[in-house]
């Protein structure tokens, strides 16, 4: 946002929402893209009257869904990112 104290990252909830520190609710998030995201966050700007006219600009830096997490008898379990197509294999020979 232009706004320098509210331009930040946020995190979305594990119940698909985000909470901005200005709107009494928290904005849905799940199942939007980000153009739809920025939308309803515009909206409810908006319709807060808190901004006129908000420039917002949306992006993920980090997601669970692009995980592999793992766990059991391994040296070093953990969660490993996936950025692009990869098998375990090359996760295992990288960790």
């Amino acid at each position: 946002m232009d706004v320098p104290e509210l331009s930040r990252q946020y995190r979305v909830n594990g119940n698909g929402t985000v909470t901005f520190p200005i709107l009494s609710t928290p904005v849905t998030a799940a199942g939007l893209t980000l153009s739809q995201f920025s939308g309803q966050l515009t909206n409810d700007l908006k319709t807060a009257g808190l901004v006129s006219d908000p420039h917002i600009n949306t992006s993920v830096n980090q997601s669970r869904l692009h995980s592999v997490a793992i766990t059991g008898a391994v040296k070093k379990p953990q969660i490993y990112s996936v950025f692009s197509q990869t098998t375990l294999l090359e996760h295992a020979l990288a960790g």
